[in-house]
């Protein structure tokens, strides 16, 4: 009689985390970093930092979903692009970002600066109802009325682990 023996599999004892829920996040944009995220000729881009600020560790992985509208809450007909290269970024790799208590995650939203005002951007996580809702008066360049001036399409990254620094995206690893 023949034994086969099944390969033992190793358990883990390390707890698993749960995704990331909008009640766990905040969001604000990083005036530091978004203030390096100007080419010129009307293309800018602005860098928001998603804050964990539960007592537990989460997971962001993907790219949120986005949308932007005006003061009375009517959303503007923008086509958002999921993870596309934009004049002041490349696709960037998709991640999964474990967010310990107080830790940030980052995205990048590119944009032209020359069309119309959107008051309120709205990061929306995974597949959840409702939104992260980041008010954009005074956002745009110095130079501009307050709000976000938006064209066309609007590029938004995957969750990143760190800001660009000065302008530039950290290095992937």
């Amino acid at each position: 009689m023949a034994v086969v023996s099944r390969p033992a599999t190793a358990q883990s004892n390390a707890p698993q985390v749960s995704s990331c829920k909008a009640s766990q996040l905040s969001v604000a944009e990083d005036r530091n970093e978004s203030d390096e995220m100007y080419a010129g000729a009307g293309n800018q881009a602005a860098t928001i930092s998603i804050q964990n600020h539960s007592p537990s560790a989460c997971v962001l992985q993907g790219v949120p979903g986005m949308t932007l509208t005006d003061a009375s809450n009517h959303p503007y007909s923008t086509r958002v692009c999921a993870n596309c290269g934009d004049y002041l970024f490349q696709v960037q790799p998709v991640k999964r970002i474990l967010l310990q208590p107080n830790q940030s995650a980052y995205v990048l939203v590119g944009y032209l600066s020359e069309c119309r005002n959107a008051d309120v951007l709205s990061v929306h996580i995974s597949d959840q109802k409702g939104a992260l809702n980041i008010t954009l008066a005074g956002m745009a360049a110095p130079s501009m009325a307050d709000g976000v001036q938006i064209c066309g399409t609007v590029n938004i990254t995957p969750y990143l682990e760190k800001p660009p620094v000065s302008g530039d995206l950290p290095p992937e690893n």
